[in-house]
């Protein structure tokens, strides 16, 4: 998501009364638009960017690693019978 969304500039338009209109600091008698990028930003906390792209690999690839271990020990392990 990161490659698809990281300089995009389309607007995204806020309602009034959400989150990512305080976030943006919007007048509330204007029409409030943000970007696709500030709204990512937002969304996610601003711990979705390019530069955590190696943390984020990181951790998806710890959580693949578990996975096939946990798989390997309980189909080694765990008879049904």
């Amino acid at each position: 998501m990161v490659s698809l969304f990281d300089g995009d500039t389309r607007f995204v338009t806020a309602d009034e009364d959400s989150d990512f209109s305080e976030y943006l600091n919007c007048n509330p008698d204007d029409l409030c638009a943000g970007t696709v990028e500030q709204f990512i930003d937002f969304f996610f906390g601003g711990n979705f960017t390019v530069e955590h792209i190696a943390r984020n690999a990181g951790i998806l690839g710890c959580f693949l690693v578990a996975t096939r271990i946990a798989t390997f020990l309980a189909l080694r392990f765990i008879r049904y019978s």
